[in-house]
C-alpha cells in the first residue's frame, strides 16, 4: 500500500514537472524553429530544424557582449554579497549589543522596502557620484539590495555552528579572524555557496535598475540587451528565442552545480533567524 501511494505521488510530481515545464520547452523549441515557421508553427518542437539563429544571435546582434557585461556584473556583486554578507552575518550571530540589535532591525526594515521605492533615491546618488552609465552603478546597486537577505541568511547559518569549535581554536593561539577564515567559512560553505547562488542569478536577470542607470549599448546587460534587439529588430520570435535561451545557460549551470548547497543554506538560515 505504501509503495502503492509513492508511486501515485511520483506520478502527479512528473505530471505536474513536465506541464510546469512547458513553457521552457516552447521556448527552446522555438529557437530551433526558420523564422517563417516560427510565425506558422505552434508546437513545441520544430519541423524543421535549424541553428541559423544563434548564428545570427552571435554575429549580427550585440548580445555576446551583453552577455559578458552580465558576467561581470553578477560575479562582482556575487563576490562583494558574499565577502559583505559573511563578517557581518558572522558580527550578528557572535556579539551582542545596542548596535547589533539597531542593525537587526535595520536589516528589517530594509526587507520591507519595496524597490521601487529606492529608484529616486538611488537614481540621485548615482547622478551625485558620477556614476551613471557605467557598470558601477548597476554592481552597487544590486549589491546594496541582495545584501540584507544575503546577512540574514548567513546568520542563522552561523547560529547553527557551536562556538565550542571557535573557543577551542582561540585557546590554541588563533585570532579572531584566522578562526574565522580557517574554521567557520569551510564549514559554513553551505550558505555561502546559497548566497552566492541567490547573489548571482538575480544580479542576472535584473532588469529595471539596468535599464535606468546604464545608456551605452556597450555596457547594456543580458536582459536589457534581449529588450532593445526584440524593439530593433520588431521581434522576430526565432531570433529572439534563441538570445532567450543563450541567456538562460548560465544561470541554470550555476544552479544545477549548487542545488544542494542552495537547499541546506536556506534551511539552517530558516531555522535559527
Amino acid at each position: 500500500m505504501k509503495k502503492e501511494k509513492n508511486l501515485w505521488t511520483y506520478i502527479i510530481l512528473i505530471v505536474l514537472l513536465i506541464v510546469l515545464s512547458l513553457p521552457l520547452i516552447s521556448l527552446i523549441g522555438s529557437s530551433f524553429k526558420p523564422e517563417a515557421e516560427s510565425l506558422n508553427n505552434t508546437s513545441l518542437m520544430p519541423h524543421e530544424f535549424t541553428l541559423d539563429n544563434y548564428k545570427y544571435v552571435f554575429t549580427k546582434t550585440t548580445l555576446l557582449g551583453n552577455i559578458i557585461n552580465s558576467v561581470i556584473i553578477s560575479l562582482t556583486v556575487t563576490i562583494a554579497c558574499i565577502l559583505t554578507g559573511a563578517f557581518a552575518g558572522y558580527a550578528l550571530s557572535r556579539f551582542r549589543g545596542k548596535v547589533f540589535s539597531f542593525y537587526k532591525l535595520f536589516l528589517y526594515m530594509l526587507q520591507m522596502l519595496p524597490m521601487v521605492l529606492l529608484l529616486i533615491p538611488l537614481f540621485i546618488m548615482i547622478r551625485l557620484a558620477n556614476l551613471y552609465d557605467t557598470l558601477y552603478s548597476v554592481i552597487i546597486s544590486y549589491t546594496a539590495i541582495n545584501l540584507p537577505i544575503c546577512i540574514w541568511i548567513l546568520k542563522g547559518f552561523f547560529d547553527t555552528i557551536p562556538t565550542s569549535i571557535e573557543e577551542s581554536a582561540l585557546m590554541d593561539g588563533c585570532g579572531r579572524l584566522k578562526t574565522f577564515i580557517k574554521i567557520i567559512v569551510p564549514v559554513s560553505t553551505p550558505g555561502i555557496t546559497s548566497v552566492g547562488i541567490l547573489s548571482f542569478v538575480y544580479a542576472w536577470n535584473e532588469y529595471m535598475l539596468g535599464s535606468i542607470f546604464i545608456r551605452s549599448e556597450e555596457l547594456t546587460q543580458l536582459t536589457v540587451g534581449l529588450s532593445q534587439f526584440a524593439m530593433r529588430n520588431n521581434i522576430i520570435w526565432s531570433h529572439l528565442t534563441a538570445g532567450a535561451v543563450v541567456g538562460l545557460i548560465p544561470a541554470v549551470i550555476f544552479i544545477v552545480l549548487a542545488q544542494k548547497y542552495i537547499v541546506s543554506g536556506l534551511v539552517a538560515g530558516a531555522v535559527k533567524g
